[in-house]
């Protein structure tokens, strides 16, 4: 079935779903050689417990993306698509509290590097899964649905008291960076539930022409404006958007221990991948999309990294895989 059933099939409590993906190619380079680099290799079958998976893995993203060049971008947009289809699952079951009350999703990590369900590979390294996960099973976060030519918004809450004064702004923003309208309203987050917000019509943010060009850039923010959440949300699958051609800038700041990276495009890059070869760093945030001229700064740490010997920083985005 498609990602999308998954708002569907909700059940009261999901004990157990997933998704496979590849883990990143610096623990792939762990156990295998580039004469290796192929799906149906005999390193990645023996790395790979599922007797259907990376075939499997491959007819979901036939549907959903543009054929990869290689196999690096293979698993670039493997990664992609197990966070952004998983966040997907999560999300119908939070919409649906409290009719979902719970969701368990397999796995969190791995006993050896191996493709996998897990949202962590066996280096530590934090898949794309994994960082949507964080921001999905937020204790408030926000979500969306689109249904019946209506796009609704929910304040989804594990707080056990109601939350008053939040506003939610909703910006349609085409590719080039146009922002095409604006939407600001006062909301509460009511306990320990999911609660439609505001809706709208298609007519009243896009044109059907426009629904390939635009994203609806979503977030919630508390009454001193610190974000609280944030949800985009596009109307198709990456095969079916005009993703325009972008270089991300980056500005660098090395310290022991800590590089500070800003990333800013003209035009919006989806599903931003910083990295650096060092296993097990942590960062602030990856896989994101960079909304045009926006201006993001994340934090990479590992005891590894040095002021003096400055590590490379490699920076890819959806776009750069056609």
């Amino acid at each position: 079935l498609p990602f999308e059933a998954l708002a569907e099939r909700v059940p009261r409590f999901a004990s157990e779903f997933g998704f496979q993906s590849f883990p990143e190619m610096k623990t792939i380079r762990t156990f295998a050689e580039d004469k290796d680099f192929n799906i149906n290799s005999d390193v990645m079958k023996n790395h790979q417990k599922s007797g259907v998976g990376n075939d499997l893995i491959k007819v979901y993203m036939d549907m959903y993306y543009h054929e990869p060049n290689n196999f690096e971008d293979f698993v670039y947009i493997g990664l992609v698509m197990q966070g952004n289809g998983m966040e997907e699952a999560v999300e119908a079951n939070r919409r649906h509290q409290p009719y979902c009350m719970g969701a368990l999703y397999w796995q969190l990590n791995d006993d050896w590097p191996v493709v996998s369900w897990s949202s962590v590979d066996y280096y530590n390294n934090w898949k794309a899964q994994h960082y949507k996960m964080r921001n999905v099973f937020a204790p408030i976060a926000l979500g969306v649905e689109y249904k019946d030519e209506t796009l609704s918004y929910y304040t989804m809450s594990d707080k056990l008291k109601d939350v008053e004064g939040l506003q939610l702004t909703v910006q349609v923003i085409d590719f080039t960076g146009k922002k095409l309208k604006e939407f600001k309203q006062k909301v509460s987050a009511k306990s320990n539930t999911s609660t439609v917000v505001r809706s709208f019509k298609d007519s009243e943010l896009v044109t059907e022409e426009q629904k390939h060009n635009t994203v609806i850039h979503a977030w919630l923010s508390d009454n001193k404006g610190k974000v609280v959440s944030v949800k985009d949300y596009f109307y198709f699958w990456p095969n079916k958007l005009n993703l325009p051609e972008t270089k991300i800038k980056t500005n660098i700041k090395y310290a022991d221990g800590k590089y500070t990276v800003t990333l800013q495009s003209k035009y919006l890059a989806k599903d931003v991948f910083v990295e650096i070869p060092i296993l097990g760093a942590q960062y602030t945030d990856n896989f994101f999309n960079l909304m045009p001229g926006e201006k993001k700064t994340i934090v990479i740490t590992s005891p590894e990294l040095k002021a003096s010997v400055r590590t490379p920083i490699s920076v890819k985005h959806l776009r750069e895989t056609y």
